[in-house]
């Protein structure tokens, strides 16, 4: 299992628990199944788009929190990516 969304997903855990809200509670209000809302925030995967202005409001954050979160992961996976090409590179170049 990889987990590519984790600053957005403990961002809308810690959200959630702040508002009070399970997150059954959150699933019937955006009309999703539960496991969706665990997947987003054990950051497997991300709310659609269209829900986003719902969830700030439910969660009570602004669209610029889960905006930064967003650009934390992708920067974040770039990084390692990058990393793990120049890791590919360094080995080539060792053994060839």
């Amino acid at each position: 299992m990889t987990r590519y969304f984790l600053k957005l997903g403990d961002l809308l855990r810690a959200a959630r628990t702040k508002a009070g809200l399970s997150q059954n509670d959150v699933a019937k209000k955006l009309k999703f199944e539960q496991q969706f809302v665990s997947s987003w925030e054990r950051g497997i995967s991300a709310p659609p788009f269209r829900r986003m202005n719902k969830l700030a409001e439910l969660y009570h954050i602004s669209l610029d929190q889960i905006q930064n979160a967003l650009l934390d992961d992708a920067i974040e996976r770039t990084r390692l990516q990058i990393e793990d090409e120049f890791l590919k590179l360094s080995k080539k170049r060792r053994s060839g």
